[in-house]
């Protein structure tokens, strides 16, 4: 009887572990019911501070481009954070990082735009201005983008959604900060 229980209890902890280890290398997004086995997952399997904030940024996007953007902004809270506490000297390949903070920034200027767009649904004065933007900007100077998503808040006043504004201002202090880590370490 107990070389039994030992099995049983080996199939039941083998597979606790394994359902959360199997629904991290699924990739589902945040709107999916297994994320929180996801997450679990993640810690688990030991991903480090870079890897969890890149899988951040990625299903952020994801939301974004899905229109759930605003209502999934705990996830872009926690890519900031964990974009706040990087230092270059911290991370094993440097360059990597660099090279894929280069690669995210027109993805940073897309999803701004997609958040104003969620913003503006059904006002056709603001959804024509962001048209107009996004056909400005063409993922180029995020300086030019960033001065029209001011002159774009300034003009939406009163009517711009709170979870617009906080969204917004994590996207530009992820700017910045990517910015910042980018002007301190470039490429060799």
């Amino acid at each position: 009887m107990a070389p039994l229980v030992v099995v049983v209890v080996a199939v039941l902890v083998g597979s606790a572990v394994a359902a959360p280890v199997v629904a991290s290398a699924a990739d589902v997004d945040p709107d999916h019911p297994l994320y929180p086995l996801k997450r679990v997952g993640e810690r688990i399997r030991g991903l480090d501070n870079v890897e969890q904030m890149k899988l951040r940024w990625q299903e952020y996007q994801r939301m974004a481009e899905k229109g759930k953007g605003l209502q999934y902004r705990h996830i872009l809270q926690e890519f900031v954070d964990k974009l706040k506490a990087l230092s270059p000297s911290d991370v094993k390949d440097r360059w990597e990082l660099v090279r894929w903070m280069q690669e995210q920034m027109p993805g940073i200027g897309e999803v701004r735009l997609k958040l104003a767009e969620q913003a503006c649904q059904g006002d056709a004065v603001c959804e024509n201005w962001i048209e107009q933007m996004r056909i400005r900007w063409r993922g180029e100077n995020l300086e030019n983008l960033n001065a029209e998503m001011l002159r774009l808040r300034e003009r939406m006043g009163a009517r711009a959604p709170e979870q617009y504004l906080r969204a917004e201002n994590l996207l530009r202090q992820a700017c910045l900060k990517i910015e910042s880590l980018l002007s301190t370490s470039p490429l060799p």
